[in-house]
């Protein structure tokens, strides 16, 4: 499972990687964006891991910077909201 850490309110640390080469992104996730994503399914922490997981097998992890909103970054990645979507729709709130 990824780790991902509350620092603030919408703010997150996401860890990736092993202790000696870990990547540790901040990323903003704002409420009415966490409802477009997962339709209240999931928490932010589990739809952050999904998010993560997704840009992992799509081999996007590199065009990631290490500080972004997530509303932004989807921008650039057009499948990303309706694959999310997709993913999370059979999931439940833990």
């Amino acid at each position: 499972m990824i780790p991902v850490e509350r620092v603030k309110c919408c703010t997150y640390r996401v860890c990736l990687g092993s202790d000696q080469a870990q990547d540790a992104y901040r990323v903003l996730l704002d409420d009415a964006f966490c409802h477009t994503l997962a339709r209240g399914r999931l928490s932010k922490e589990r739809l952050l891991q999904t998010c993560f997981s997704y840009f992992a097998e799509k081999a996007l992890l590199d065009q990631l910077p290490l500080r972004f909103s997530l509303r932004e970054i989807s921008g650039q990645f057009p499948q990303f909201v309706p694959d999310i979507q997709q993913r999370t729709a059979s999931m439940r709130r833990e």
